[in-house]
């Protein structure tokens, strides 16, 4: 068996109801209800596959040192996420990924970007290091001289590090946060 699934499967054994998040609610035309962290219109409960209260992880693979929990799942239907046209949202409160393959959410934890400002910084980061990446590999199928020939992979480490640091001291400069 898939050990995600097995791991999430075993979380709805153990972990009572008492153990979930009450989030306080909003009043929103007359009804208690959350509204959407990103939009601010009413968040609907639950979402197509399996109800309202659903085991939410970090990741989307095994972590034995990830958190999980069990949680509300609220959809807003007025916001998008990257694989359906409803944001799903954990009440924690914050964005869930649901994995339809497994049929289990997961926050992304430490190993995943969740908002688009980070998203853009990692296409940044990929970005600046995919002519380096690639100029290694050319030199390396085809040299054309004694330095092509004696290319290593410190060259490449060399210079996708410096990549990755110009990508970041920039957003950090962007930010206000270097000078």
């Amino acid at each position: 068996a898939c050990h995600i699934c097995y791991t999430h499967e075993r979380a709805y054994e153990k972990l009572e109801p008492l153990q979930k998040v009450n989030v306080p609610k909003m009043t929103h035309r007359r009804n208690i209800i959350p509204l959407c962290p990103k939009c601010g219109n009413p968040l609907t409960m639950g979402h197509y596959y399996k109800g309202t209260e659903c085991i939410v992880s970090e990741t989307n693979y095994p972590s034995p040192n990830g958190e999980i929990g069990l949680y509300e799942i609220w959809t807003c239907n007025h916001c998008e996420n990257e694989y359906t046209n409803a944001a799903y949202y954990a009440m924690m409160p914050i964005p869930v990924i649901y994995n339809a393959n497994h049929g289990i959410f997961y926050t992304g934890g430490r190993d995943y970007p969740s908002s688009t400002e980070l998203k853009k910084l990692v296409n940044d980061i990929f970005k600046a290091c995919e002519p380096s990446i690639l100029n290694y590999v050319e030199r390396k199928l085809h040299p054309d001289d004694f330095i092509d020939s004696n290319l290593t992979e410190d060259n490449v480490k060399s210079w996708t590090k410096d990549d990755v640091t110009k990508v970041i001291c920039n957003y950090f400069y962007e930010k206000g946060w270097k000078k």
